[in-house]
């Protein structure tokens, strides 16, 4: 089978501790028709380490002291791949994820997903589940799908016109919600844990959650109007009742 070529985008963040183990779970998986553009914040450990990556395998984007989400999107546009994939340093690919959403691709779907593995500073390690996201409603109760564990069509990135850069935290929901609500995709979810996000060691940080709980009601207030009365009745009552997520059925 003729595998899509994919393009798997890294941001540095300034945080080399766990970069070449990022690196190394994309370009260990052995894909013959692979992109991988690793985005330099500028940071000196983090250009160190990339300097011993900037060859076939991989290639780095330096632009240090650039918003990091306008580095992603030029990143993106500069990009060859039919199918995009975004992870941060310190996050992680399964093995076999890249092969799997190759061949979700070639099977017609635009958006692919899997559950991801959330892995906290101390060792431990615990599943999250794509949570419900069969309606407008859900979209905008919350953010049900992590990143990395997301691959999508390079189409949709081009139409959409990309990441927000209005936006520090929650710029992946606000592409979520666009691409469910504007391009109308619905996620492909697979059996499997796609990816893990590695819980930085200072991520007790009680700004950054303030932020990202704000970019997210910033972004839900954007797409309100796209509610009818009734639906937004439900949704306000969820958001009061903090409904849990449920594990989805359809998969």
């Amino acid at each position: 089978m003729n595998h899509p070529r994919i393009t798997v985008v890294t941001h540095a963040l300034d945080r080399p501790q766990h970069l070449e183990q990022t690196i190394r779970s994309v370009i260990d998986q052995g894909c013959d028709n692979l992109e991988y553009l690793i985005c330099d914040a500028g940071d000196s450990q983090s250009a160190q380490i990339l300097k011993n990556y900037d060859t076939g395998l991989a290639r780095r984007i330096s632009e240090p002291g650039q918003n990091p989400i306008q580095t992603i999107n030029k990143a993106f546009a500069s990009a060859s791949g039919d199918l995009h994939c975004l992870i941060n340093s310190g996050d992680q690919l399964e093995q076999g994820s890249l092969l799997a959403a190759a061949e979700a691709f070639s099977a017609g779907h635009r958006w692919i997903t899997g559950w991801s593995q959330i892995l906290e500073p101390g060792g431990n390690q615990w599943p999250h589940l794509p949570r419900p996201h069969g309606s407008k409603v859900d979209w905008l109760v919350y953010n049900p799908l992590r990143w990395q564990p997301c691959f999508w069509a390079a189409k949709l990135t081009s139409d959409l016109g990309g990441f927000s850069q209005d936006l520090r935290e929650a710029f992946e929901y606000d592409f979520w919600v666009r691409m469910a609500l504007d391009a109308k995709v619905i996620p492909h979810v697979l059996r499997r844990c796609m990816g893990t996000y590695r819980v930085p060691a200072d991520y007790l940080n009680p700004a950054d959650d303030d932020l990202y709980e704000l970019e997210v009601v910033q972004v839900q207030r954007k797409h309100l109007h796209r509610l009818s009365s009734s639906e937004q009745r439900i949704r306000n009552r969820r958001r009061r009742l903090k409904q849990p997520p449920v594990v989805l059925s359809q998969m």
